[in-house]
């Protein structure tokens, strides 16, 4: 604030609105013509020193009205009784005298200026008689301040520890915010969490299919894939039960990474006992998959902004994903003997060190204190009945169950796109400019996940042309199409088919999953946004996908038999399956999937 005046809503002209008006009169109206005709001109070295302030004018000099008008203030107050609060720099807030006023006053303050701002304000509030008193312009006496009452915003809710939202410390406090140097280097430390967090999964999950092919274990490559959503379904429970309510997010993270890398050093030892094998994948997995939730959470508790800062660091995952491809096709063939890295165990090697690595890592991460600790937690709150039950209406269960049924034929992707990519590319010695630079599928499968950011950062604008419905269309169907072109690509093995396909990879996750987390934010409420989105992830990455890998499984034996792998016809029937399903539901959704209305906004009352 410049002077006094804005500190109260005054114009710069010291009057208020209503003594503008045409033909109304001031309520000084008396007082401020007598001032003004007994004002008098001063002598220039007077003039010179009547807008100081008592401390900054020589000594020797009679006091002047502004010290004056400060003792008088005084006594005003201690007449009136009125509380006053201390002043907290420049802004301070003080307790108003409610009587004979509405109750649409009660949590009324009225804002002052600091108290060497508010001499002067007062000072030419002061009414006096005699002829030596000078007035610059009419000001406010008692009577106005009641007038100057404003209501106070609404403060965000107190946070506690260092990396806090921005708010107010103490009630009306001014809000406070993070240092932007203390941001920076929280930001960048979650996203390295990110980083470490998804190039782990991607490091195993593409390329273990393989691994199993190639040992004895053809029939069984598509258990890997079915422990992943058992996992998933059972994470929900330890969070909601354990993790979130009595230990620290960054401690828990970091056992389980701890853990579940221990076990993954031992998975390679097990390749000849196919039972042992899966076993120990399944207890990787069951400490894995708690991870996802616990990196997403510690994300959001320490950073601001969450709509817009988050994606920045979420962004860092998928980035790790790729340089796990990579690193697997141009680091680790160098020590594979001219051997595909994905038939060898140095990827689930690679999977466990870094586990460790993260697990320790995890530790140095800021403190992030259980956030459900004391509050009692239901086995229905923890698979989002409660958040169905509120959310139930007709749009929302065609949208889970197409949700649901969708994934089934997503998981036939993630379980055999990377054998097809070796059987079809790499066993052919197909030579082009991409194998050349992607040298092993786990590798050329990083092409999705490059999509994938691209597509990403299109979605803004694609969701404000298409709108929650047409999205989702566009996702479903782009899962159809997918497998079209691996079938059309299987008898000739047409690459750019293959590549096509792969590349799709970014419309069907951005478009139907992405779009389905926004779409079940909007219809939800704080009270159950969080047990609705987990819910959303049970009934797809659980069950869904648990599902679509186990029925993919038995028709890929099916077309097995006996034999060591598919033929190219086999694997032109094989795709059509899933294309024929997801199309399906692509119908079925668009026939019966009508979106709510938005809810209109009410208005905000202004004060």
């Amino acid at each position: 604030m410049e002077d006094g005046h804005d500190a109260v809503g005054v114009g710069s002209q010291g009057r208020r609105a209503h003594a503008r008006a045409p033909g109304c009169r001031h309520h000084h109206h008396r007082e401020v013509q007598e001032l003004r005709a007994h004002t008098r001109v001063e002598p220039g070295a007077r003039r010179q020193q009547r807008g100081l302030l008592p401390g900054e004018r020589r000594p020797g000099r009679q006091r002047d009205l502004l010290e004056r008008s400060r003792d008088a203030g005084a006594r005003r107050r201690r007449a009136s009784r009125r509380p006053v609060a201390l002043d907290r720099g420049r802004f301070r807030l003080r307790a108003v005298s409610l009587a004979g006023r509405g109750r649409e006053a009660r949590r009324s303050v009225e804002r002052g200026a600091s108290g060497g701002e508010r001499q002067p304000r007062r000072a030419l509030a002061q009414r006096r008689q005699g002829r030596r008193v000078r007035a610059g312009k009419p000001g406010l006496g008692g009577e106005g301040e009641g007038q100057q009452v404003r209501h106070a915003p609404a403060l965000r809710p107190q946070c506690r520890g260092v990396h806090r939202p921005a708010g107010a410390r103490v009630p009306g406090g001014v809000p406070q915010h993070q240092d932007p140097g203390v941001a920076v280097s929280v930001r960048a430390r979650l996203s390295t969490l990110m980083f470490l967090q998804f190039f782990i999964w991607g490091a195993w999950y593409t390329t273990v299919g393989n691994y199993m092919s190639a040992h004895g274990m053809a029939k069984l490559a598509y258990l890997p894939y079915t422990v992943n959503p058992i996992a998933a379904i059972v994470a929900p429970f330890f969070l909601g039960l354990i993790a979130d309510r009595f230990f620290a997010t960054e401690k828990v993270l970091g056992v389980l990474h701890l853990v579940g890398g221990a076990i993954m050093v031992l998975v390679p030892g097990a390749t000849g006992a196919s039972g042992l094998f899966v076993l120990l994948l399944l207890l990787y997995n069951l400490c894995y998959m708690p991870t996802l939730g616990l990196a997403n959470s510690l994300a959001f508790h320490h950073i601001e902004d969450q709509e817009r800062q988050f994606p920045l660091i979420r962004v860092f995952g998928t980035i790790g994903w790729i340089v796990a491809g990579l690193f697997i096709g141009f680091v680790l063939s160098r020590f594979t003997g001219g051997l595909l890295p994905d038939t060898t165990p140095l990827p689930l090697y690679t999977t466990g060190t870094a586990s460790l690595l993260l697990g320790l890592y995890s530790f140095s991460l800021p403190h992030t204190p259980p956030p459900a600790a004391g509050r009692r937690v239901s086995v229905q709150s923890i698979i989002g009945v409660d958040a169905l039950k509120e959310l139930g209406s007709p749009p929302f269960y065609v949208f889970i169950i197409c949700s649901f049924l969708i994934c089934i034929p997503l998981a036939v992707y993630y379980t055999y796109a990377p054998i097809f990519a070796k059987v079809a590319v790499y066993d052919l010695q197909t030579t082009n400019v991409v194998t050349g630079a992607l040298p092993n599928p786990s590798s050329l499968m990083t092409l999705g996940q490059m999509s994938e950011m691209l597509f990403m950062l299109a979605m803004p604008l694609m969701f404000a042309r298409l709108g929650v419905k047409r999205m989702l269309l566009v996702g479903m169907g782009a899962w159809a199409l997918r497998y079209a072109l691996f079938a059309l690509a299987a008898p000739a093995s047409l690459f750019w088919l293959i590549v096509l396909g792969i590349l799709l990879h970014g419309v069907c996750y951005d478009f139907f999953f992405v779009t389905g987390q926004i779409y079940v934010d909007k219809k939800s409420t704080p009270a159950v946004r969080g047990q609705a989105q987990g819910f959303l992830v049970l009934v797809t990455y659980g069950v869904g996908m648990l599902i679509g890998a186990w029925v993919s499984g038995q028709v890929y034996n099916r077309f097995l038999g006996a034999a060591a792998g598919l033929t190219r016809q086999q694997w032109l029937s094989f795709w059509l399956l899933p294309a024929a399903f997801a199309a399906i539901v692509l119908v079925l959704f668009a026939a019966l999937f009508r979106p709510d209305a938005a809810p209109a906004r009410e208005p905000v009352a202004a004060d």
